[in-house]
């Protein structure tokens, strides 16, 4: 979802990316044992930071794709540890870090480039160009 969510951020068309975090957001809150606002929390600020980055640092949003990709999942995998931490779930860093962290961005890197196309397309249906008839 965090994948989906960044990507469809960075197409032009898309004018509602804030409503889309926030369903995101609560569907993943309410399906996922971690603590409810995290999710939320989390893709509120991957949409922020999508905004800022899009189409002002770089030209070709790939660079910012990866970058917005690799700091969203440690964002969601902190504070999900932190909040389980909090709550009296024992868990070890350096583990969660191995097993949970590193092959999560690594998987999210995989698929970030296909779903951004994917998307691009997408978006192109979604939201098609206005036509004049004059």
């Amino acid at each position: 979802m965090l994948v989906a969510l960044i990507t469809w951020g960075f197409q032009d068309r898309v004018e509602n990316q804030w409503l889309w975090a926030v369903i995101a957001g609560l569907l993943v809150s309410l399906t996922s044992a971690v603590p409810f606002l995290i999710p939320l929390i989390t893709y509120l600020l991957v949409t922020w930071m999508v905004g800022i980055l899009k189409g002002r640092i770089w030209q070709l949003p790939i660079i910012s794709l990866l970058l917005i990709t690799i700091i969203g999942t440690m964002i969601l995998h902190i504070l999900s540890l932190a909040a389980l931490q909090f709550s009296g779930i024992d868990l070890v860093f350096g583990e969660v870090i191995q097993v949970i962290l590193l092959p999560s961005i690594f998987l999210n890197l995989i698929f970030v480039i296909p779903f951004y196309w994917f998307m691009k397309d997408f978006s192109k249906w979604v939201y098609p160009l206005k036509v004049d008839n004059e």
